[in-house]
């Protein structure tokens, strides 16, 4: 169910409108109404951003590196990976280390990588791991 006044118009999107607009026509949708959509959203558990990017959460992103990446590379604490590829602190602490850089990779694997196929959500969590070896 929705909220009061909030509305799937017929052709014009989702939008909010004033109680007294309710069953009219939704000829457009104001930059005030565009906001109470965004804090919706927000508050109804959307992502959270961090420079334009949803926040991924490293502890599952430690897992996924567990599981997908550590055959090859060499993850903290591990005792085998391939010396032939960087290790995950590499990646993580070279000078030219960015995060926008490893989504785009990650989305489609290339060079040596075996295909892997990550949600967004999964890169976005490996990518907030690196970020955290990046920090200690």
């Amino acid at each position: 169910m929705l909220p009061r006044g909030f509305c799937l118009g017929g052709g014009s999107g989702i939008g909010w409108r004033p109680r007294d607009r309710i069953g009219a026509s939704m000829s457009g949708i104001s930059a005030k109404e565009i906001g109470a959509i965004a804090v919706m959203a927000v508050l109804a558990g959307g992502p959270a951003l961090a420079n334009g990017w949803p926040v991924g959460d490293a502890e599952h992103g430690e897992k996924i590196a567990q599981r997908w990446c550590s055959s090859c590379h060499l993850l903290p604490g591990a005792t085998s990976g391939s010396d032939t590829v960087p290790s995950f602190h590499a990646i993580a602490t070279a000078k030219d280390f960015d995060a926008g850089h490893v989504r785009v990779f990650l989305a489609k694997p290339h060079g040596g990588m075996p295909p892997v196929n990550l949600s967004r959500q999964d890169i976005n969590d490996v990518v907030a791991y690196l970020q955290l070896l990046r920090q200690q």
